[in-house]
């Protein structure tokens, strides 16, 4: 199983809010030597398969920034460079108190799997 994730922090000012969405995308390559039956190769278990790890990501990722945002109000992935790029002026009224600012703002956090198959299959047992 070979495994990639990539992710990007997007910034919405809506009015005088401030709301990110976190985009968390992952592929994953199964092959006949990373599975221990053909029954993993089939369409069912990879939909399910796939539902499953997003919503583990999410809960993860949401989980983290929870405590990042509440317990620490730390701003270690960078949020604030994000607004600074992206809403100077927003960031300007709010630079001074970031850590309080941080802390509060809602994080919409979205995650996509993509299943590879690949290897020995046939299309009547794997797809």
């Amino acid at each position: 199983m070979k495994l990639r994730i990539h992710s990007k922090l997007i910034p919405h000012v809506k009015g005088e809010a401030l709301l990110f969405t976190v985009r968390i995308k992952t592929a994953v390559k199964l092959n006949e030597n990373s599975v221990i039956s053909s029954e993993f190769l089939k369409e069912p278990f990879i939909r399910t398969a796939k539902e499953t790890v997003q919503d583990e990501i999410k809960q993860i990722v949401l989980q983290s920034l929870s405590k990042l945002q509440k317990e620490m109000k730390a701003d270690v992935a960078d949020f604030g460079s994000k607004v600074k790029v992206n809403y100077p002026a927003y960031w300007d009224r709010v630079k001074d108190n970031w850590q309080d600012t941080f802390s509060e703002i809602p994080i919409d956090v979205r995650a996509e799997v993509q299943i590879k198959r690949t290897g020995a299959y046939t299309k009547g047992e794997g797809a």
